[in-house]
């Protein structure tokens, strides 16, 4: 079974268009709060994001856990990513920084 993982913005505009149709649970509720809290760009611009950040050879996980911090330098970028990219250089950190930069 293939998992595939979205950026926290796609998951509150998928809990607040279940909202209008049908009534949370307390989970779902919960989570909701939270994601509107957390949520720093729109679903549309998440998912661009994650799709030019996986064009650098990042894999879907990293790609969305950037897009859902949105790092602001190299060091934050790094604590994000690790330990699934333990050995990130510095050119392709800083490739990474530009286009997260483009959405902020």
């Amino acid at each position: 079974m293939k998992i595939n993982y979205i950026p926290s913005s796609v998951a509150k505009e998928y809990l607040e268009n279940l909202s209008k149709e049908s009534q949370l649970n307390d989970v779902q509720k919960e989570a909701l709060k939270h994601l509107q809290k957390t949520s720093k760009l729109s679903s549309n611009d998440a998912l661009k994001l994650k799709d030019e950040l996986m064009t650098l050879g990042l894999s879907e996980f990293v790609s969305v856990k950037i897009v859902d911090i949105l790092p602001n330098n190299i060091d934050e970028l790094r604590a994000v990513v690790y330990p699934h990219l333990s050995n990130l250089d510095t050119e392709l950190g800083q490739k990474i920084l530009e286009i997260v930069g483009k959405y902020r």
